[in-house]
């Protein structure tokens, strides 16, 4: 991942329904502008926050800051992308550039380390897809650095020295599931840590009775 030459992207994300509730709700993106650092980015994020508290009653959804690289075609391919909470509080961000080099190649993910893995198996969350939230369970982290050590290690003790496992920004994922899985063990998805949320309303009762059973199925599952 490079921070030489690139510009950030500022998008604040709303809420779209009046009455935003699990297990899913609609957004919308609405794009601030383009910063020439991480930092006056961020600062207009603080802003923009500031006129909201003045000018309105609900508080956005979250924020996005994506960094591009310049003078190359990037298309949609960001260098990096940051995550933060409606406050402007930071979130996550992604450790491996989706920006192939030259030759064609992706930057390695080498794995999360655990002070930057935000959330646990076990944890309600909500999932960002495109403009809907839904409200989802983790089942599984991102690979630790550990894990991916281990990955390497026993591909090449099978296939010999120089086969090694070539992860990429799309190996950084959790694993989750949603309330409705229960019934369904093939179901389940690998969304980002920059999608990934914590609650921020009320889970029903019933709605917390079918997030548990979907998670030990799934796990008993997963464990066969």
């Amino acid at each position: 991942m490079t921070t030489e030459n690139t510009i950030f992207k500022l998008i604040e994300i709303e809420y779209h329904d009046e009455n935003p509730q699990y297990p899913e709700f609609e957004v919308c993106r609405r794009q601030i502008g383009y910063f020439s650092s991480l930092a006056n980015a961020e600062q207009a994020m603080k802003n923009s926050i500031e006129r909201n508290e003045h000018g309105r009653e609900e508080p956005p959804f979250g924020y996005f800051i994506e960094e591009y690289a310049l003078d190359k075609p990037s298309y949609w391919f960001a260098e990096c992308i940051r995550s933060y909470l409606h406050d402007g509080a930071f979130l996550d961000e992604t450790l491996a550039s989706d920006l192939p080099d030259k030759n064609g190649d992706l930057e390695e993910f080498f794995g999360r380390p655990p002070e930057k893995v935000r959330f646990a198996s076990g944890d309600l969350v909500e999932t960002l897809h495109g403009e809907t939230v839904t409200l989802n369970i983790v089942t599984h982290v991102p690979f630790s650095p550990e894990e991916v050590r281990e990955m390497h290690e026993r591909r090449e003790k099978k296939h010999g020295a120089g086969f090694r496992m070539q992860l990429d920004a799309s190996d950084d994922a959790y694993r989750t599931i949603e309330p409705d899985d229960a019934d369904d063990n093939d179901t389940h998805c690998h969304p980002r840590g920059i999608t990934l949320f914590p609650l921020r309303f009320p889970v029903s009762a019933e709605l917390q009775k079918k997030c548990a059973e979907a998670y030990l199925m799934q796990m008993l599952s997963y464990k066969k």
